[in-house]
C-alpha cells in the first residue's frame, strides 16, 4: 500500500503529530530538560486545527546536575562523531518517535523564539528525518538552525520558517487553515517527557540588529498581556520564570498591563530578564524590581571596540561597568554573557581585553561562548562551545581563565559539576 501524502494525512479525522526536539546536549554527555518552546506554540496551533499533538524532548534526562562549560568545550568532538557515523542517540530517538505511530513528525533545530541559539543541530535533525522517512513518515523541520543549512533542509518534506505564520499549520497539515488563529499560550500539556517549562515569552523578535543573534531576523511582536498571564498561570508549579525575550522592553503602561494580568490570575513569580546596556537606569531597575525581577542578564559580549562594531553592539566598556554596577546597587542578581572570537581582526587580544573587563564586574555568574552562528564560513559542527573554534580564534590559552569566572551553580539549571 502506498504511503499517504501529506494532504491525505491531513484529511484524517485526528492527525497524529509528534513534535520532537532531537538530542543535542545529550550528544555531549549532558542534557537539556527545558521544554522546547517553539514546538509548544506550534502544538497549540495544530491542536486548534484538530490535530492530536505529542511533544517529545529527546534531550531530557533524569539528571539533577549539569557538567561545566569547560566539559562541553572539551567534548565538542563528540558532535563530529554523531554527524559522521553511527549514533546510538539517533536510533534511540527514531525508536521513541516511531513507537507513537505518528502521521507527521516535526523536528526542531534550535528555537527561533528565544535568543538562546544552542538548542539543536540542523544536521543531526536531518539524519533523524532521513531515518524516519525511510519508515514512510513525513517530516517537517522547524527552527533557526535551518536558516543557514540548506543541505539539512533538503532532508525534510518541508521546513517551517515562522511558527506564527499561516504557513505553519498549512505546511504540517498540507491544508490551508480555515479558522484564523488568535494569540494563545503554548500547549504545555502536549509534553510527554516531563520537561521543565520555566521560560515564558512576553514578546518575540527584537528591535536591535546584532549581527550574531537569531532574534535580529524576527520582527518585534509583543504578546497580549492576557496571553502572557494565561501562560504564567499554567506554570503554577514554578516560583521562578525566565522571560525569554531577546530584550525585555516592557515599561510604563506595558509593564502595568502585564502586572494587572498577573494579578488577575493570582500569580506573581520571580523573573529573570535580559536587558541591553543602554536600558539599565536606576529608575528602570526599580520599576523592574517592583514587577518581580530578581535577576538581570546583560550581553556585554566583548570589551573590544572593533569587535563590538562588527557585532552591531552600540556600547563601550565604561557603559558596561556602569550598567553592571547599577544592577548590583539595586540588589539584583547579575549574569553576564560573553561572546568570544568571530569575524574580527584580532580575536585573541580582544579576548584578553574582555577578560580584564569581566574581572572588574560585580557579576554573580558569567556565560562564556564563542561566536559560532551567523558568521561567514559556518560549519555543521559549530556550537557556542566548539573546541575547533577556540583553536581557530586563537583562544586556547585564555579559555581556562574565563572558565574560572563561572559560578558553581546557575539559577536556571542548578549545580555544575566538573566531570572530566
Amino acid at each position: 500500500m502506498a504511503t499517504p501524502g501529506l494532504h491525505e494525512v491531513a484529511m484524517s479525522s485526528r492527525t497524529r503529530i509528534v513534535l520532537a526536539q532531537p538530542p543535542f546536549f545529550r550528544i555531549f554527555g549532558s542534557h537539556n530538560n527545558r521544554g522546547p518552546l517553539e514546538l509548544a506554540y506550534l502544538a497549540r496551533r495544530l491542536d486548534d486545527q484538530g490535530a492530536a499533538c505529542t511533544i517529545l524532548n529527546l534531550d531530557r534526562t533524569d539528571a539533577t546536575a549539569h557538567c561545566t562549560w569547560r566539559n562541553l568545550f572539551a567534548r565538542s568532538a563528540l558532535l563530529h562523531a554523531a554527524l559522521d557515523g553511527p549514533s546510538p542517540l539517533l536510533y534511540e530517538s527514531a525508536e521513541r518517535i516511531l513507537g507513537l505511530a505518528p502521521d507527521v513528525v516535526v523536528l526542531s533545530a534550535g528555537d527561533a523564539l528565544t535568543p538562546w541559539v544552542d538548542l539543536g543541530n540542523a544536521f543531526f535533525a536531518a539524519r533523524l528525518a532521513e531515518l524516519l522517512r525511510r519508515q514512510g513518515i513525513r517530516c517537517v523541520g522547524i527552527g533557526s538552525r535551518f536558516g543557514t543549512a540548506p543541505q539539512a533542509r533538503a532532508a525534510f518534506d518541508a521546513v517551517v520558517d515562522d511558527v506564527f505564520g499561516a504557513e505553519a499549520v498549512s505546511t504540517v497539515l498540507a491544508a490551508r487553515s480555515t479558522r484564523p488563529w488568535t494569540p494563545a499560550p503554548p500547549l504545555l500539556a502536549a509534553d510527554a517527557t516531563g520537561s521543565t517549562w520555566d521560560v515564558i515569552m512576553t514578546s518575540f523578535g527584537c528591535v536591535r540588529a546584532c549581527s550574531f543573534c537569531d532574534a535580529a531576523a524576527q520582527p518585534y511582536r509583543p504578546a497580549p498581556p492576557a496571553v502572557v498571564a494565561a501562560d504564567v498561570e499554567q506554570r503554577a508549579d514554578r516560583a521562578r520564570l525566565d522571560i525569554g525575550d531577546a530584550i525585555f522592553l516592557a515599561r510604563g503602561a506595558r509593564l502595568a498591563a502585564l502586572t494587572e494580568g498577573l494579578d488577575r490570575v493570582g500569580r506573581r513569580p520571580g523573573f529573570s530578564i535580559e536587558l541591553s546596556v543602554d536600558q539599565v537606569t536606576p529608575g528602570r531597575l526599580a520599576e523592574l524590581a517592583a514587577f518581580g525581577v530578581h535577576e538581570v542578564k546583560i550581553g556585554i559580549e566583548s570589551a573590544d571596540d572593533s569587535t563590538l562594531r562588527v557585532m552591531g553592539k552600540h556600547q563601550r566598556a565604561q557603559q558596561i561597568r556602569t550598567a553592571c554596577d547599577r544592577v548590583r546597587d539595586q540588589g539584583l542578581n547579575l549574569t553576564v554573557y560573553v561572546l568570544l572570537g568571530g569575524p574580527v581582526p584580532d580575536s585573541a587580544n580582544a579576548a584578553l581585553r574582555t577578560l580584564d573587563l569581566c574581572r572588574s564586574l560585580p557579576a554573580d555568574d558569567f556565560v562564556i561562548n564563542v561566536w559560532a552562528y551567523n558568521r561567514p564560513g559556518a560549519r555543521p559542527t559549530d556550537t557556542h562551545f566548539s573546541g575547533d573554534l577556540v583553536e581557530e580564534y586563537g583562544l586556547t590559552e585564555v579559555m581556562e581563565e574565563f572558565f574560572a569566572l563561572q559560578a558553581p551553580a546557575k539559577l536556571s539549571i542548578g549545580r555544575l559539576l566538573d566531570i572530566a
